[in-house]
C-alpha cells in the first residue's frame, strides 16, 4: 500500500521548476513541467542560452543575437544586435558621413552610399571632391 501511495499518479505534487508553486497530480505534472510551466527552462532561439520561459521577453531585450532593425531606418530589419554597430558604421546606406576633404573646406555631409558619388577622378587622375570642385570652379 505505501509503495502504491508514493507512486500513485493521482498523488498531488509540487512542480520541480524553481520559482513555480503549482501543485498538480503526478499524472499531469510532467506535461506541466516540460511544456506549460512559465518557470521552465528553454533555450533562446537566437543565442541558445538557457532562460526561464517567463523571462524570455526580457532576455530578448539584451540578447546579443536577437534580430533588430537598423537604427538609421535603412530598411534592414533582421540584424543581430551584436552586429548592429558594424552595420551602421560600415554597411548602412543611410549612415551620414563627412567628406574626406573636410579639412580643406568641403562641408558636404552625405549618406555613406552617396559618399562615393561625391568623389570623382579629375582629368589628371587626382582624386577631387565634386563639392569642392564646384565651389572653386568659376
Amino acid at each position: 500500500m505505501e509503495k502504491h501511495q508514493s507512486e500513485c499518479l493521482f498523488k498531488v505534487v509540487k512542480c520541480s521548476n524553481s520559482g513555480c508553486t503549482k501543485m498538480l497530480s503526478k499524472r499531469d505534472m510532467k506535461t506541466h513541467e516540460t511544456l506549460k510551466c512559465s518557470w521552465r527552462k528553454v533555450n533562446c532561439e537566437y543565442c541558445q542560452e538557457s532562460v526561464i520561459m517567463n523571462q524570455k521577453q526580457k532576455h530578448f531585450d539584451i540578447c546579443r543575437k536577437f534580430p533588430v532593425p537598423c537604427t538609421n531606418k535603412c530598411g534592414v530589419r533582421d540584424i543581430p544586435r551584436e552586429k548592429l554597430e558594424v552595420h551602421v558604421r560600415d554597411e548602412c546606406p543611410a549612415t551620414r558621413v563627412q567628406c574626406e576633404y573636410k579639412n580643406i573646406g568641403c562641408e558636404a555631409v552625405v549618406r555613406s552610399f552617396s559618399y562615393v558619388q561625391n568623389i570623382n577622378f579629375s582629368d589628371y587622375g587626382d582624386l577631387k571632391c565634386s563639392a569642392l570642385f564646384i565651389h572653386w570652379s568659376f
